[in-house]
């Protein structure tokens, strides 16, 4: 397989079936997904929408439209990982010092995976865990 791919354009959502015209054509056809858990169970939705990336267009495709350019695999997976929700990289980690909006100090104690955090912040000489948003949080700086 070839270091670049050409990226097509393709009707909203026929990107499986361009894929499926290109290959049974003979040529490579890629389509990025990720998987997603609905109500049916899990399945694969593409991530780049109204798109197809293969190595060539056959004349008779008809899902298959125009040319964009060529396109590199680095690229491809670099487009894969900013759009996945399950690979996206936390803020915070637990055991960061961090400052809530209202100015309390805490510390991270655990990590949700719907950008939340179980944050231990003292009130009144008692510890208390609180649940808190990411954008509610910025990081302590070490000389505090």
């Amino acid at each position: 397989m070839t270091a670049t791919l050409i990226a097509y354009r393709t009707p909203p959502q026929m990107e499986r079936k361009a894929a499926a015209e290109a290959r049974e054509a003979g040529h490579r056809a890629y389509l990025p997904s990720e998987a997603r858990t609905t109500k049916m169970g899990t399945r694969r939705f593409p991530t780049a929408r109204g798109y197809v990336f293969a190595e060539g267009k056959p004349p008779e495709a008809e899902h298959i439209k125009n040319a964009i350019g060529p396109v590199s695999r680095s690229e491809l997976r670099r487009l894969y990982v900013r759009t996945s929700k399950t690979q996206r990289k936390h803020a915070f980690a637990p055991g960061d010092k961090v400052i809530s909006a209202s100015g309390y100090p805490g510390t991270i104690r655990r990590v949700h995976g719907s950008e939340r955090y179980d944050v231990e912040v003292i009130i009144a000489h008692k510890p208390c865990v609180v649940k808190m948003k990411e954008s509610d949080l910025t990081r302590q700086h070490p000389g505090q």
